[in-house]
């Protein structure tokens, strides 16, 4: 029998059990893992069998993670801080004892890390978790020595937020291109016209064929495989980031049209993984040869009614998110800065008058207001919205009209707010406010956009954030679009309010 300690380092990157990508199962089953008793408390705390670390580390053995991957993992891992709370009794994030230092101490930890945290970045926790399961059937790995789903679970739940703070959401929004919208716009927007974002398209692929694209990465890696070629939808754009950020291979992504949105060859390099985003939508997959298919996620919530839908969370810059996610109706609204601004300047006067206790409030529910930070109300809300969306700032006349709104009286802030609700619902598109033009029944709207819904998530999310202290020596975590979207559907499916 083999005795292994619990995060020692051994030769090669790899476990004894582990030969030439090979496991020698019987040494795994007979092998005697050993740890420190703080050690056992660290998985303990995460929930985490030992042979579910065992598993891991077997499990991406089958990956080779060269020193560039290496270096960026490490220089994440090393950024991850913990915030004290109640002197020092409670801490928050990643101690110097959290489980993810010690998987971190070998190689092989490190890159079981590396591939539960991207999955985490760009999926649901619990997607994530059923393709490690998968890959480890594709491995064809002992059935035996398989962790459960929970425990799968567990290491993607003790994994996630390692990259978030790391340039893989921006590389990933790079690799995803023109495939927000319905339309190929090529590598930069027309300045006359975008079109809306498709609703259904930020649908990840289901589990089997995320980790059958994974098992041909992790081929090319170790050099089994020369190239492969992935075709799908949106979940490519996971892909080509995880191959160049993580395992920094040889990437060309192309849109449906063919041209070419990233390619990081150089002097006739030979491309490693191309990715090639299509127009259809497999059910299951298709390999042949090194051609991969990533089909939808659609087949399995249809079999599993209680599922909840499987996003694929992608980010984006703050720069741009607003045109990136809205588009049109964005660009649309740009050019309405007067009723915009009395819209943003009347939310500012009415949040004063809650924080503040003014008498009058018409009607308005002091009971659910919580934004009593000074940048969440009055000429601090303003700021929070023009420092939150950089794209504002490019709006003649926004912040001045803003400032002049939320210095009028309260009764006189509402009436600016329903005057530019009206104003802008007369001048939107969307079947909602289409319908309200008609003074008939508002049926259910359709996938545009409505530009007073782009005014009430500016506003929703300029909220948020003005409760969020950020410090400044930490890199911005980007928004997710998908947090957009939730946003952009309860605006077009509820009435317009202030509150």
């Amino acid at each position: 029998m083999t005795s292994l300690q619990i995060g020692s380092q051994w030769h090669g990157g790899n476990p004894p059990f582990v030969q030439q990508g090979q496991v020698d199962w019987v040494a795994f089953g007979n092998t005697i893992w050993t740890a420190s008793s703080a050690v056992l408390q660290r998985f303990a705390a995460a929930g985490i069998q030992p042979v579910t670390y065992g598993a891991g580390i077997v499990l991406f053995s089958q990956m080779r993670l060269d020193r560039v991957g290496q270096l960026r993992m490490e220089k994440a891992i090393r950024s991850l801080r913990s915030i004290s709370a109640f002197g020092k009794a409670l801490w928050f994030g990643f101690g110097y004892q959290n489980f993810v230092h010690t998987m971190a101490e070998t190689v092989a930890g490190i890159k079981c890390l590396a591939i539960c945290a991207c999955l985490a970045e760009a999926h649901t926790e619990g997607l994530a978790a059923w393709v490690l399961a998968e890959l480890w059937r594709i491995c064809r790995f002992h059935e035996d020595y398989e962790p459960s789903h929970s425990q799968f679970l567990a290491l993607v739940k003790a994994s996630a937020g390692i990259i978030s703070h790391t340039e893989f959401s921006r590389i990933m929004d790079k690799m995803l291109g023109d495939q927000l919208w319905r339309q190929p716009l090529g590598p930069l927007y027309p300045d006359q016209e975008a079109p809306d974002m498709d609703e259904g398209i930020l649908e990840a692929s289901n589990a089997k064929d995320i980790a059958s694209v994974l098992h041909g990465l992790f081929k090319v890696s170790r050099g089994d495989a020369a190239y492969i070629i992935v075709n799908g939808g949106i979940e490519c754009a996971f892909i080509a980031a995880l191959a160049h950020w993580l395992l920094n291979l040889k990437v060309q992504v192309q849109n449906s049209s063919g041209l070419t949105l990233f390619d990081n060859t150089t002097g006739g390099e030979a491309v490693q993984i191309c990715v090639r985003y299509g127009e259809t939508r497999s059910d299951s997959i298709q390999v042949t040869g090194t051609t991969y298919l990533l089909g939808s996620c659609r087949e399995i919530i249809g079999r599993i009614p209680d599922m909840e839908d499987f996003p694929l969370i992608a980010r984006t810059p703050w720069e741009t998110c607003l045109l990136r996610v809205f588009g049109a109706s964005f660009i649309a609204l740009s050019k309405l800065p007067h009723l915009l601004g009395d819209y943003l300047g009347g939310v500012a006067r009415v949040y004063s008058a809650l924080a503040t206790g003014e008498a009058n409030v018409a009607n308005l529910s002091r009971k659910g207001f919580t934004g009593f930070s000074e940048a969440s109300h009055g000429h601090g809300f303003i700021e929070t919205v023009v420092s939150t969306f950089p794209e504002l700032k490019n709006m003649d006349g926004l912040s001045d009209r803003m400032i002049y709104v939320a210095d009028l009286t309260f009764d006189d802030a509402i009436r600016h707010i329903e005057s530019s609700v009206l104003g802008l619902e007369s001048l939107c598109s969307c079947e909602m406010c289409s319908k309200k033009h008609d003074e008939s029944e508002i049926n259910p709207p359709t996938s545009r956009t409505c530009i007073v819904g782009v005014a009430y998530a500016i506003r929703r999310i300029a909220m948020i954030m003005s409760s969020v202290v950020q410090d400044p020596e930490s890199p911005t975590i980007l928004p997710a679009i998908a947090g957009f979207a939730c946003l952009r559907k309860r605006a077009n499916t509820q009435e317009f309010k202030v509150d």
